[in-house]
């Protein structure tokens, strides 16, 4: 494949279908700051198959684990703010009731 380098049972690749579909979750949820995460996760993890292509193995997976971060801090942006719409929600209907 190309792109794909294993090393010591290590695979060196980059999939950016989650940070595509955080991208549509934080258009629903999380706002522009989630929005934001993932990008910048996309971006970031869209050049390691060329590094890795070009033979720049230690910057591929410093690529891949500054865009697994950045995924990671979007999942908890967008999961926050979705707790605290609910926590909101629960709140206003307890006291309209």
């Amino acid at each position: 494949m190309k792109g794909v380098i294993k090393m010591e049972n290590e695979e060196v690749k980059f999939n950016n279908v989650p940070s595509i579909v955080m991208i549509i979750v934080s258009f629903l949820v999380g706002g522009i700051v989630g929005i934001i995460l993932a990008i910048l996760s996309l971006t970031s993890g869209s050049n390691v198959a060329t590094l890795v292509a070009e033979g720049k193995l230690e910057e591929a997976k410093a690529k891949l684990k500054t865009a697994k971060k950045l995924l990671i801090a979007s999942y908890i942006w967008d999961g926050a703010v979705a707790v605290l719409l609910v926590l909101f929600v629960v709140l206003a209907l307890v006291a309209n009731a």
